[in-house]
């Protein structure tokens, strides 16, 4: 009688294994295909651009940026003057606009535009550029992290006024990578204002053809002082 009560808790405990066995296999049948999709390339890719750049959300919401990016550029803009070209600047005296009349501190703004092909001609302008990364046009390049320069205390105590023209080259990742003045009015603390505000912008990267490239920029500052 004892022998066989033995073995009928020995054939429990085999079959109790053997289903053991079979949810195991079932279970890494399962899993297999999940767990190649989570260490796929194509996953980390994903996971890498939602954690640094976020939710891309609506179309309204590149229409917002659009509207940050002309914010100020109107007729008052365009009284500053003609931009004189770097390769004919020569000297290093100041060509900023100042106003004659002295007054109380007012309000000021850097405006800033980006921009993709302008008038200035960038291939007769911008020697270092290369040939293969695109200069693309402005609602094809999202601002993630917009800074504006500062205006210069010295320059703004002074009345002085001035623009900046600015070509940045944007990396895969979105960061400004190398910057180089086109035009400007003269003013070397202008410029310098300038390339920091650019230097500290970011972008979400650019795709062509289904894959991130570098490209070109262009940005238009207006340092302009309102009564």
């Amino acid at each position: 009688m004892s022998y066989g009560i033995d073995a009928y808790f020995l054939e429990q405990r085999r079959a109790a294994r053997r289903v053991a066995w079979l949810t195991f296999a079932l279970s890494v049948v399962g899993l297999a295909p999940i767990l190649a999709a989570l260490v796929s390339p194509e996953f980390r890719e994903a996971v890498r651009e939602q954690s640094r750049f976020g939710y891309e959300g609506a179309d309204q919401y590149v229409r917002r940026i659009e509207l940050q990016r002309y914010e100020g550029v109107g007729e008052r803009t365009q009284q500053l003057g003609a931009l004189q070209p770097i390769a004919a600047r020569a000297g290093g005296g100041s060509g900023g606009t100042a106003s004659s009349h002295p007054r109380a501190r007012p309000e000021t703004r850097p405006l800033m535009t980006l921009e993709g092909e302008t008038d200035f001609g960038l291939d007769s302008r911008s020697p270092r550029q290369r040939s293969q990364v695109p200069v693309i046009r402005s609602e094809d390049l999202v601002i993630e992290h917009l800074v504006r320069p500062t205006y210069p205390p010295e320059l703004l105590e002074q009345n002085v006024e001035g623009k900046v023209t600015l070509q940045a080259l944007v990396d895969t990742l979105g960061a400004v990578i190398g910057i180089e003045v086109l035009a400007s009015t003269g003013e070397a603390r202008f410029e310098d204002a300038a390339r920091v505000a650019v230097r500290e912008c970011r972008f979400r990267p650019f795709r062509r053809d289904g894959a991130v490239s570098e490209v070109y920029a262009v940005f238009r500052f207006a340092f302009r002082i309102y009564d």
